[in-house]
């Protein structure tokens, strides 16, 4: 017996009748609960990093306040001449500025430049944004 599938009767609403596949529907289920439960899950977690992060930095701002390390530490030393040299080479501020925008953000992960991936991220970060 030949039926034919269920109209449809606007574009709105959608149709669970003999028109709709157990594929279809599968795949929605799949893509809008399990999608949606993984963005919330990794949200969450977002969230909860950066909680974690504002208590660390306080509580570690608080604590150095309070016990003051290094405080009564005396130098009375020289400077190690190759440090001396190390620090006189060193650039003007403008070179550190344009040294934290990488041209290659391969080379800044493979080198473990960490200022210049946080900048990389942040930027494609924002990008996607844009996109999406």
């Amino acid at each position: 017996m030949n039926t034919p599938p269920m109209e449809c009767p606007s574009s709105e609403t959608r149709c669970w009748g003999r028109a709709s596949s157990t594929a279809q529907m599968s795949a929605e289920i799949l893509t809008l609960f399990f999608g949606d439960m993984f963005i919330r899950l990794i949200q969450m977690s977002i969230v909860l990093l950066v909680m974690a992060s504002v208590i660390a930095a306080v509580l570690a701002w608080g604590l150095a306040t309070l016990f003051r390390p290094g405080e009564s530490m005396v130098f009375n030393g020289e400077i190690d001449p190759s440090l001396q040299e190390e620090a006189e080479q060193t650039g003007e501020w403008q070179d550190t500025i344009l040294d934290v925008i990488s041209t290659n953000a391969v080379e800044a992960m493979a080198k473990a430049d960490m200022l210049p991936i946080i900048v990389f991220s942040l930027r494609f970060g924002v990008a996607l944004n844009g996109r999406i």
